[in-house]
């Protein structure tokens, strides 16, 4: 039989970035084969920009750019929907995040539609109340959920109070009674500009000379503009904390164990994360095989490792709360006090209980 050769390694081509004019960066990947080209563009607008009682504004402003219906006859979210593609936006608190997909040879016409999103955001007054009104049906829904309300108070726990990291990014409803269209189209004013901004382009650059359209796209607008507060990193809390609040008419118990995390930068952040999905990443994790599958006294279990809080959760009948809490935290390893956040059924208000 003849032997049969080691096939030869084969790499992506590596990836190229560039610095346009008006100081915009842009990083283009080329994967050879891709037709669907993916742009993701960021905006260095932290929530710390925000006054105190304005905080909400940068998330305004990141759920106002979809404004425009994809059934309309204009704008830059009908004109990516007539060729095939799509746009969806994001914010935390490190600022807002816009993400498109077309098919590669419609590539300027996707980043002619962005640039208009981003670079002449004009909202009107009916649209920032339609926005006040969503975010305020979106706030009153989580705090009737178990999982985000969990997360709110598990942010609040592990968190320092002074830092924004600890709030909402969408604001709280004192924040919002003040906030009016005036001012977060002040602070995108201010802090919003290309020099501000970063583009990755992925898909197949033989096919088409992204460059060249993003320098088309992007590359003539020249706002003078200053760059907002430093994101500086938050601070951890003052030590553990157990926070219950009673959920009405609730058949299961949520309960969130959580600590302060490093941050991507750190060189503990691989092995974390991947002892987090040793934890609770699937069926078959550990703390799985032992709340539910060995004890049975949980519903299931999920481990995530995000800056900053890392956390725990799972979803315990109620009488076998604070047995689940126990066998976690001995299952963890865990020799400090985390701090711990739980939604339980009964009244709506909410109280302090220690288990």
């Amino acid at each position: 039989m003849d032997r049969v050769n080691a096939p030869a390694p084969w790499r992506f081509p590596p990836s190229r970035t560039v610095v346009l004019g008006n100081g915009m960066t842009v990083k283009l990947v080329y994967m050879p084969g891709r037709l669907v080209a993916t742009v993701t563009v960021s905006v260095a607008l932290p929530t710390q920009a925000e006054a105190r009682d304005k905080e909400g504004a940068v998330a305004a402003y990141t759920a106002m750019m979809l404004t425009d219906a994809p059934h309309s006859r204009s704008g830059p979210v009908s004109v990516v929907a007539k060729i095939g593609g799509t746009i969806t936006t994001g914010c935390d608190h490190r600022g807002p995040k816009v993400v498109a997909d077309c098919p590669v040879t419609d590539l300027p016409t996707l980043l002619d539609a962005l640039a208009t999103m981003l670079l002449r955001f004009e909202p009107t007054e009916a649209s920032f109340q339609a926005c006040r009104r969503r975010m305020a049906g979106e706030r009153a829904a989580e705090d009737h959920d178990p999982a985000a309300l969990a997360n709110k108070l598990l942010s609040e726990s592990v968190l320092s109070p002074t830092s924004r990291y600890a709030r909402p990014v969408s604001g709280t409803d004192e924040s919002w009674r003040t906030l009016d269209r005036l001012d977060f189209a002040e602070l995108y004013a201010a802090a919003v500009a290309p020099h501000t901004m970063t583009a990755v382009v992925v898909c197949d650059l033989g096919l088409v000379d992204a460059q060249a359209a993003v320098h088309d796209s992007f590359g003539r607008h020249l706002q003078a503009a200053r760059r907002p507060a430093a994101d500086s990193p938050p601070e951890p809390g003052g030590g553990p904390r157990l926070v219950w609040r009673p959920g009405p008419g609730g058949g299961q118990t949520r309960i969130m164990m959580g600590c302060f995390a490093v941050d991507r930068m750190d060189p503990r952040w691989a092995s974390a994360r991947a002892a987090a999905e040793m934890l609770g990443g699937s069926a078959d994790a550990l703390l799985n095989k032992e709340l539910r599958g060995r004890l049975g006294i949980s519903y299931g279990f999920q481990a995530r490792f995000v800056p900053y809080p890392a956390a725990c959760s799972w979803w315990p009948d109620p009488s076998t709360a604070p047995t689940a809490r126990r066998r976690q935290r001995r299952s963890c390893g865990c020799s400090g006090r985390p701090s711990t956040t739980a939604w339980t059924p009964g009244s709506s208000s909410g109280s302090a209980r220690t288990w």
